[in-house]
This record gives structure tokens, C-alpha cells and sequence, in this order.
């Protein structure tokens, strides 16, 4: 498990880095996914950290994972839901579910890795999108 949290620490602060000196304005911008700005993809993750929270403490309990699921769906829904919040909430609950899903992680010896591999490489994903929009931005 140690190989898996520091593979998740070293993607996560990929992203983290992903969005360093773009100023708040430009971090509002539609266009890094579709109509998503930098402020609603870090919104999309820290939402599905929040999501990989409830999957260990599922498997903390015991409790099975639900059936299939719309990401797309929610994906969207999220985004709905989400989009009005100000960047300094979305940075604290980015911030604040990372933190509980580290401590929740510590805490759950035997967990799937396939879910910390999905983490990992949807931060890696997000990361990319956001330097690429920043490079044909010139941010």
C-alpha cells in the first residue's frame, strides 16, 4: 500500500502544480474539458475523491459497492450543482477530501489498488488537460 499512496501523492501534487501562477480570473475561463474551466475540473476531482472516500469506508464496513453507475450523469449533475461555488470553497473541499481520503486510506489496509490506480491517473488525466489548455493559452 505505501507504493500506491506515494504513487497518489506524487499524481495528486502533479495537479496541484497543474494550476500554479494562473491567475483567478483566467482560472474561471471556460475550455479546459468542453465548457469546464481549471476552478470546475478541480470541482469534477474533488468530487470523485470525495466518491473514493465512501468506496473505503464501504470496504471498511464491509459494505458492498452499488451497481453500475452514469459517471456521465453524475459528471454533469455535479457540475450543475457545483459551478456557482467560489474558487476559495472549491480549493478547500479539493483540499479538505484529499486530506480525509489519506487519513481514510491509512486507515484501510487491504483496499483495492485498482481504485487508487483510478485516482492516480484521473489527477495524471486532469493535470495534462490543464497544461495543455494553459500552453495554447499561453498561461
Amino acid at each position: 500500500m505505501n507504493d500506491d499512496l506515494e504513487r497518489l501523492q506524487r499524481a495528486w501534487q502533479n495537479l496541484l502544480e497543474s494550476d500554479n501562477g494562473i491567475p483567478e480570473e483566467r482560472m474561471l475561463e471556460p475550455g479546459v474539458i468542453g465548457e469546464w474551466s481549471v476552478k470546475d475540473v478541480l470541482t469534477h476531482v474533488a468530487y470523485w475523491d470525495d466518491d473514493l472516500l465512501a468506496a473505503i469506508e464501504r470496504f471498511v464496513s464491509g459494505t458492498p459497492e452499488p451497481e453500475e453507475r452514469d459517471w456521465q450523469a453524475e459528471n454533469d449533475r455535479v457540475y450543475a450543482e457545483r459551478r456557482d461555488w467560489p474558487l476559495a470553497d472549491v480549493r478547500r473541499d479539493l483540499l479538505d477530501t484529499h486530506d480525509r481520503v489519506l487519513t481514510a486510506l491509512r486507515n484501510a489496509p487491504g483496499f483495492d489498488t485498482a481504485a487508487l490506480r483510478e485516482s492516480w491517473e484521473h489527477y495524471d488525466e486532469h493535470a495534462a488537460e490543464i497544461r495543455a489548455w494553459r500552453e495554447r493559452h499561453g498561461i
